[in-house]
This record gives structure tokens, sequence and C-alpha cells, in this order.
């Protein structure tokens, strides 16, 4: 492959030992904030530390919106070979992403969500499918801690950067800037690849040194991705983890508390443009012209071609779940108030099932029911306060007064 040219900078330092998910937590108020995707050679550098730590949710955030929208139809779509090489049956069958929620149509009918943990929501799904082929040796391309980084110059809105690993093929990172200033990944492309499958065309087969590509070292303190270091472990542990996110109005990590059915509830509500649920009083009026809410026009040729029309956050919907709280909260049209005076009572657990209350001085108290998932994690499953809908998830927006 070809190299670039002697004005490129080649950064000689090989890559550290990527940061944990808990090294790496912001002081930004989000997870998806604290990434450095200041430049092309920024996001290349982050893009590199995940895989190599296999934080296959971090490498999802980021990817380009076109990318993101192109591995949702490859995992939709039942060909998840576009991502996997070799990915077979036998894969599938093992996989999370395949596997029934055991809901009978007419609980789905009902508002309970067909999905499971890691098979909803995009950047989970990911990283499970990437994951699983980790431990198979299926992974499309190699990227270790002595990967070193090679950028140009950027033209303009695009770039191109190369990461050199010991044993493996040169990959070419297009990366392109978005409306934001973030610079977020494209293609990665390596000899014998296609020129234009994103994220990657896994249906060419494996870069050479893929299958001999290492794990990371096993480290006890480290935490290999932002959504295991959510302390999910009992019912308390997440009362605590939510009031902490929703008052530092990380309502990113909020959406990551939520269960399947709470999920497929705020996913409802936003893709059927049905703020009020979520937000009293917030419409499409307080949203329009807002970065996250803005859509590209198509043309009939960008159509058939299944351009997506959707910034970096039309894709994802806990950003997009994030960025309509965090404009209710700028408009003071959240459904209810948290503060660092909130008390938790301790949580009653019945099995599976918990309930917990929240009391805050000059706030209306609210009531969190919890759900125990196979993973053992204990998610959020519905929030009630008096005169909210009882059988909304997450919850039924009349605003607490």
């Amino acid at each position: 492959m070809a190299r670039f040219a002697a004005a490129c900078v080649l950064v000689a330092a090989a890559l550290a030992a990527p940061a944990s998910a808990e090294e790496s937590a912001p002081a930004a108020r989000t997870y998806y904030e604290s990434l450095d995707m200041s430049s092309a050679e920024a996001s290349a550098r982050r893009f590199a530390q995940a895989w190599a730590a296999q934080d296959f949710m971090t490498v999802y955030l980021l990817l380009s919106p076109q990318s993101e929208h192109d591995v949702a139809r490859a995992i939709e779509g039942y060909e998840p070979n576009r991502l996997v090489p070799g990915f077979d049956e036998a894969d599938a069958r093992d996989s999370p992403l395949y596997r029934t929620s055991g809901k009978t149509v007419e609980e789905v009918l009902a508002g309970a969500s067909p999905n499971g943990e890691f098979d909803g929501d995009p950047t989970r799904r990911f990283d499970a499918l990437l994951r699983q082929a980790a431990a198979r040796g299926k992974l499309p391309f190699a990227i270790t801690a002595q990967t070193q980084v090679e950028a140009g110059q950027a033209d303009g809105a695009q770039a191109l950067v190369a990461l050199h690993t010991p044993g493996a093929d040169t990959l070419t990172l297009s990366i392109l800037r978005q409306p934001s200033g973030r610079w977020k990944v494209d293609r990665v492309r390596w000899p014998g690849s296609g020129d234009t499958a994103r994220p990657w065309d896994g249906a060419a087969g494996p870069a050479r040194g893929a299958e001999a590509a290492p794990a990371p070292p096993e480290d006890a303190g480290r935490l290999r991705t932002f959504y295991e270091a959510l302390d999910m472990s009992s019912p308390d542990a997440t009362v605590r983890a939510f009031v902490r996110a929703w008052t530092r109005r990380d309502y990113l990590s909020v959406h990551h508390l939520l269960s399947p059915d709470a999920e497929w509830g705020a996913t409802g509500a936003i893709e059927g443009l049905r703020f009020e649920a979520l937000t009293p009083g917030l419409g499409l009026r307080e949203l329009d012209g807002t970065l996250p809410w803005l859509a590209a026009p198509r043309s009939d040729g960008e159509v058939a071609a299944d351009v997506t029309p959707f910034n970096e956050y039309g894709t994802d919907l806990g950003l997009r779940f994030d960025a309509l709280l965090l404009r209710a909260a700028a408009l003071g049209a959240l459904p209810f108030a948290l503060s660092p005076a909130t008390r938790a009572e301790p949580a009653r657990i019945d099995g599976r099932h918990a309930t917990a209350v929240l009391r805050t001085p000059g706030a209306p108290e609210l009531t969190l029911a919890l759900v125990a998932l196979p993973s053992g994690r204990w998610k959020l499953d519905q929030i009630r306060w008096p005169g909210s809908d009882a059988a909304a998830r997450p919850w039924g927006a009349q605003a607490a007064d």
C-alpha cells in the first residue's frame, strides 16, 4: 500500500496501553464528549487504543454516521460477515445479537421490547459482535499496543491516516470532519479489501496478521468499556449511578442504565417524534434547527444508494436520547428533578424485581422500578411519580411539579 508523502509525520511512539473506561471517564459531561476527536490524528489514535483494548463500544462511537448506518444494515440484514470475516451459523447460534428475547407477540404489542440487553442499543450490539469475533480469532484486522500512527495533512473535511502494526497489513483510515467539528472514521481499508465498504470490507476476508493479534493483557483493575464502568451490581448501586448521572446531566449514561423495555419505550417516543412522552412541553418547534435534529436533504440517487440523512446524533439512540434531555434541561422541560440533596431509601428486592424511592427537597417523590437481567445487572425499568402514566416506560411524562 502506498506510503504517505514525506511531509507526513510519523508518530514514533508506540501506542501506550489504552486507558481504562474509568481512567478515561471524563471531566466531560458524558463519555462521548470525553473522546478526543479534535483532529484526524487524534481520532485515529483513539480508534487504535480502543481496538487494541477490545473496547468496541468506543470504536463504534468513533465511526462516521454513514459507517454506523451501514453497521446497522449489516447486523439487521443478517449479514454480519460484512463486519466479521467468516461469521458462520455456529457464530450466529452463540451470538447475543440473534437470540430471541422469549417475549410473546402479545407482550411486544403491549409495549415490551423484543430485544435483550445487547441487541437493542447499537453500541452494545456492535461491541458484542466484535467481542465474540475476537474470542474466536475472527477479527478483520490487527491493531496492538505496538501500532504506530502515521498522519498526513487534512484536506478540508477529509483526511487519510495509516496504522502500522508489526507483522500485519497496514491499515488506511479515511476520516471525515462532522458538522460538530469532530473527526470520525468513515472507512478502514487494507490490501485486497474493497474501497467502498463501510466501515470495512469483512466479506473480502481478514487482513494479514488479523488472526495472530494478541488479546489485551488481563488486568483485574481495568474495565474494558464505559458500559462496564457503570455499577449495576445491585439495585442500590444502579440507583446511585442514576442519581449521579442525572444530576450531572449525563443522559447518555442514563440511557445505558435503562432496561430493554425502558429503552424500547424511549426509542419509540423518539423515533415516533412523541417527545412529550419523555419531556413535557418539548416538541419539534423547540428542537428545530438544533444540530442533533438536523437531517441532510438527499437526492434520488443518494436515497437509492442508501446514503444516511443523519449526522452523528441520528444513528445512535443513546446520543439522541442524551441530546433530547439536554435540550429539555436547558429549557426547563425535564420531567422530574434530582439534586445533590436527593436521598434514596434502600431498595426492596422481590426476586428479579426491586423498587426504590427517591426524595428530593421541594420535589415530588419518585418511585423507581428495577429489574435484574440475565447478565446480573440491575437496570431501571420505570420511574413513576404522582400523576405520571403508570404504564409508560421509562416514564410517562406529565411534569412532576
